[in-house]
């Protein structure tokens, strides 16, 4: 036991290692914040840090002249404030306060690594969980996202997916406690992420095969928790908006607690109860239909939106305008993308269990959305390594057993991983991806700097 886990300590120490070293340019005077995403986080943090607990809601900055009402929830950059405060205080130097945004997602990879290494374990066994946390540290599949200053929501989403996984599947009969940590992490999924709403969708349709109508409790505290921050919100385009926290999030949890208090009421008596929620469902549909504003916000989940269309991170991993482009899932995942579907098959056949189907249909739905869009490829990488761990201990096992030496097992498997690593080595550990900012960018973000007061 000791020995596994300093195993994982090193494999932890490993990802911190390539997160931070990768990305750094040498040059501890200027924080490496990728992007404007990153620049637009920790400016919000800065702010936190300035007023904590206080985060802008409403921004003079955004939609400049105009400014604007925040549309992301606070949730990701309350957590980075909440940090640089209790270590630094709140007169902390704003280059003190942008190493922390620039570290902060580190942190977030660093869990995931250890979620992997508990969902493998959990799933199929320790030796998948350490090999499966491995792939988590070092392919550009999770650390891209979670690299020094890749301040961004990206890995926390995929920790919310993977930690919501591993809670479904880490007790077979829950207790009214876990159904309240099951919706205090889906709660808080959606205030560190709005489209987090979608796992919440993916827990539902889990519970209704399942017949878990016990998870309405679940559903109650999500709702609880978001409920805060879902009204009065002052979207311009629609109280039901779909770029943050709104009335759209509200009636679609509304919605799954009366479908499960209908099945949940219907194991009860006086079965008479149940017509309460039915009523209630038909009155909230009925004027929702007529809401142009909620069908944009469902519109725009299912990804129908011309301006999503434009941004690149949304577009697929592999098929461009014209051209079949294999760089990046080169640089992603490494040329063992192409037989993960086969490694889940095998999974699924030899393991005959709820929890493997249940692996299955989250590895499936991670899969596509990480086809579909490549910015999800984060959330893909803890079930693609736990299914990357679980061939290569087939061929251990294997091989060993043809040669009746373990050790020609284990030089055959340290041959695969080299072979998974190659492309990656070559492609997705190139200096120019984690330091992509050109002099032309610093020296307008540094212009920028110069030109506005700390508090821009």
């Amino acid at each position: 036991m000791r020995s596994k886990f300093i195993l994982l300590l090193l494999i932890v120490v490993l990802g911190f290692c390539i997160r931070f070293f990768l990305p750094f340019i040498n040059d501890f005077e200027k924080p490496p914040l990728h992007g404007p995403d990153a620049h637009y986080h920790t400016r919000r943090m800065l702010l936190g840090v300035r007023n904590y607990p206080g985060i802008p809601v409403y921004d003079s900055y955004l939609s400049y002249p105009a400014g604007g009402y925040v549309i992301w929830p606070l949730g990701y950059d309350f957590a980075g404030a909440t940090i640089g405060y209790l270590l630094f205080g709140k007169n902390a130097s704003e280059k003190i306060v942008e190493w922390v945004c620039a570290i902060y997602p580190i942190l977030w990879g660093l869990l995931s690594i250890i979620f992997a290494y508990l969902l493998g374990r959990k799933v199929i066994n320790e030796q998948v969980g350490l090999i499966a946390s491995f792939f988590v540290a070092v392919l550009p599949c999770n650390a891209w996202w979670s690299a020094l200053g890749y301040n961004d929501h990206h890995i926390a989403e995929a920790l919310v997916l993977v930690a919501l996984f591993y809670l479904l599947v880490r007790i077979q009969a829950k207790k009214m406690c876990d159904w309240i940590l099951i919706g205090a992490v889906m709660g808080i999924g959606m205030l560190l992420w709005q489209g987090a709403i979608l796992f919440a969708g993916l827990l539902f349709c889990v519970f209704l095969v399942t017949r878990e109508f016990e998870s309405i409790y679940s559903y109650i505290i999500a709702l609880l928790i978001i409920l805060p921050f879902s009204i009065n919100t002052h979207f311009v385009d629609s109280p039901f908006s779909y770029r943050g926290l709104s009335l759209l999030h509200i009636v679609l949890l509304l919605i799954a607690i009366l479908i499960m208090a209908i099945f949940f009421l219907l194991r009860k008596k006086p079965r008479i109860l149940v017509c309460l929620p039915i009523v209630g469902l038909a009155i909230l549909l009925f004027f929702l239909f007529q809401e142009k504003g909620f069908w944009g916000g469902i519109s725009f989940i299912t990804k129908k939106d011309p301006w999503l269309e434009t941004i690149l991170e949304f577009k697929p991993l592999l098929i461009q305008p014209d051209v079949i482009e294999t760089i990046t899932l080169k640089s992603l995942y490494g040329y063992s993308y192409y037989i993960w579907p086969i490694g889940l098959f095998m999974m699924l056949w030899e393991n005959k269990r709820k929890e493997i189907y249940l692996f299955g249909f989250f590895a499936i739905f991670a899969g596509i959305m990480a086809f579909i869009a490549r910015r999800y490829s984060v959330w893909f990488s803890p079930f693609y390594a736990i299914i990357l761990g679980y061939i290569i201990v087939h061929i251990y096992k294997l091989v060993s057993k043809i040669a009746k030496k373990s050790w020609c097992g284990v030089v055959f498997c340290g041959i695969m991983i080299g072979i998974v690593m190659d492309p990656v080595m070559k492609y997705g550990y190139d200096k120019i991806h984690w330091t992509y900012h050109s002099k032309v960018s610093f020296s307008a973000y540094q212009w920028l700097s110069d030109s506005t007061p700390e508090t821009s």
